[in-house]
C-alpha cells in the first residue's frame, strides 16, 4: 500500500494517439478507452514507462537535492522508484493510475478553442481526489450554471463550438 498520493496532470500539446495494442478490423490500433465510459485514456503501464524513460534519458538535466543524491547513486534511484527492468526483484516505489481525460479542446467561434468537460468527468475527478486524500476540491457548478465573464458567448445565451450552436438555459 502506498503511503502518499498526489494528483499528476498531463497537458498534451500535440496530437496524441495511444493505441490499445489490439487489431480490430480496419483500424490497426484503436485508441485506448475506458470500458465503462468509452472515454479515451492512457494506461498506467504506458504512462509509467514513458516517465521512466524520460528520467533515464534526461537524468543529468533533472534537478535533484544535491545533499541527498549524488552522481554515484543517481542511477540506482530509477530502479528503486520505477522498479527493476526485469521486474522480478521488487516493485517500484511509485505507482500510477490510468491517465484519464479532464478537459478537451474544441474549436470555438470566439477565440481559437475552448476547454470543455462534463459533469461525469468532474465527478470522477472529485472521487479520485478523495481517494488520494486531497480534500480541497472547489465547489463545482451544476449544469445550469454559466460563468458571468464567459468569453465564448456569441449572443447573450448561446455559444458556438465546432459547427454547433448551443443555447444556454
Amino acid at each position: 500500500m502506498y503511503k502518499m498520493a498526489n494528483p499528476f496532470f498531463v497537458v498534451v500539446e500535440t496530437p496524441l494517439h495511444v493505441g490499445s495494442g489490439t487489431e480490430l478490423g480496419i483500424i490497426d490500433l484503436p485508441i485506448q478507452r475506458e470500458r465503462h465510459t468509452g472515454f479515451p485514456k492512457i494506461e498506467a503501464s504506458g504512462l509509467k514507462g514513458c516517465i521512466r524513460r524520460a528520467f533515464e534519458e534526461g537524468t543529468r538535466e533533472i534537478p535533484v537535492d544535491k545533499e541527498r543524491v549524488d552522481e554515484t547513486n543517481r542511477d540506482k534511484l530509477i530502479p528503486l522508484a520505477f522498479g527493476p527492468e526485469k521486474g522480478d526483484e521488487h516493485a517500484g516505489a511509485l505507482g500510477f493510475t490510468d491517465a484519464r481525460l479532464l478537459l478537451f479542446p474544441v474549436k470555438s467561434m470566439k477565440g481559437i478553442f475552448a476547454w470543455i468537460t462534463c459533469p461525469k468527468i468532474l465527478s470522477t475527478l472529485r472521487q479520485d481526489f478523495t481517494l488520494a486524500g486531497v480534500n480541497e476540491f472547489p465547489e463545482l457548478p451544476d449544469e445550469s450554471t454559466t460563468p458571468e465573464n464567459c468569453q465564448l458567448f456569441v449572443r447573450k445565451n448561446s455559444i458556438i463550438l465546432e459547427e454547433y450552436t448551443f443555447d444556454i438555459k
